[in-house]
């Protein structure tokens, strides 16, 4: 049964003339006095939907660019029958579009948010989420599971992809099973509090703002936000802005995926999705080789990493291409055969981790 927002809206005590639907994958809503607020699922138990409101407002807190929960709420996040929801301010900003400035900013800010452990700022308890001290290894009945799914799926809808599917997937799958699991299935890296699930979609742009501005933006019920700025149309995703690159910041607005994992496989998992077909003006391909040197760049400038992070990154990446990656492919069989997505798979089963080092 679909959620109805209006209700769910009225139990954290507001109204609102129109429902706009924001995303096609999962309930999450425009409401509220002239669009001002977002209303979304978060995470289940509602003691989990609490520790990543939690985080949020230490990411604020630390001067990382994030929504967090409307303040002045009775209780927010709200358990509401077997679910937990949130309400967010709408903020305003514009698409990814794959340009220098845009790439910098996003690389830039997961670096913030993964520093922030590293710089001794405390997160929620992290018993109150999901928490991975290795990174998650795809068992050897799911890994076969998963590269039949991947088979199926292409042979049904893109079958003139089927010879060459079988064969990334006998290769990959024998890697998988004898050097990426083996590498890394006891190995303990550094880990945050990470979104697990950063791309295009969950991030919007917009020139610098005062540091009051997100302050703003979590006033109580009865404050409106102004409208959403007009997103740009220009279609050169490596182009050079000199005079707007250093004023272009990144701000997460989904958050609701966020659990204790390393942070290199949260970096890893935001290579290969972060140019996804869920964002409209993103491009319909990964990274290349020179986007992820801006992006990777930009990471770095925020965070450092250790010796054995740089040691294994081939493994970690490669595990999130098998596990995330390749998930996506399957998931969803029907997107194989709509034109706007298939550019996207295409591009993502021909995955090369040769093309994103480290260093």
């Amino acid at each position: 049964m679909e959620p109805n927002p209006r209700s769910i809206l009225q139990a954290f005590g507001g109204s609102t003339d129109k429902v706009e639907s924001l995303y096609r994958w999962a309930p999450v809503y425009r409401v509220g006095p002239g669009g001002a607020w977002v209303l979304k699922r978060t995470r289940s138990p509602i003691a989990a939907g609490r520790a990543i409101a939690d985080w949020t407002r230490a990411l604020k807190a630390a001067g990382i660019r994030s929504v967090a929960p409307i303040a002045d709420l009775p209780e927010n996040p709200m358990a509401i029958g077997d679910e937990s929801w949130v309400l967010y301010p709408f903020v305003s900003g514009s698409p990814y579009e794959g340009r220098v400035d845009q790439l910098r900013a996003a690389g830039r800010l997961l670096g913030s948010i993964h520093a922030l452990a590293a710089n001794g700022v405390k997160g929620p308890v992290a018993t109150d989420l999901k928490h991975h001290p290795t990174v998650p290894i795809l068992d050897s009945e799911d890994l076969e599971s998963g590269l039949e799914q991947l088979n199926k799926a292409v042979a049904k809808h893109a079958p003139d992809l089927a010879e060459e599917t079988r064969s990334i997937s006998q290769i990959e799958g024998r890697r998988f099973a004898l050097q990426t699991a083996p590498a890394l299935r006891d190995e303990m890296l550094p880990t945050a509090i990470c979104t697990w699930d950063y791309k295009a979609s969950n991030v919007v742009f917009s020139a610098e703002a005062s540091a009051n501005d997100l302050e703003a933006e979590t006033s109580d019920l009865k404050t409106e936000t102004g409208t959403e700025a007009e997103s740009e149309t220009e279609t050169n995703h490596l182009k050079t802005e000199a005079d707007t690159e250093s004023e272009t910041v990144a701000t997460l607005i989904d958050p609701d995926n966020a659990s204790s994992i390393p942070r290199l496989f949260d970096l890893a998992i935001s290579v290969v999705l972060f140019n996804n077909f869920e964002s409209e003006a993103a491009p319909r391909r990964v990274f290349s080789p020179d986007e992820w040197c801006v992006y990777r760049g930009a990471y770095l400038e925020a965070i450092s990493l250790n010796d054995l992070e740089h040691e294994v990154w081939d493994h970690v990446l490669h595990a999130a291409w098998m596990d995330e990656g390749l998930y996506v492919l399957y998931a969803d069989p029907e997107e194989w055969a709509n034109p706007d997505v298939r550019p996207f798979f295409e591009s993502l089963l021909r995955f090369d981790i040769a093309e994103f080092p480290l260093r």
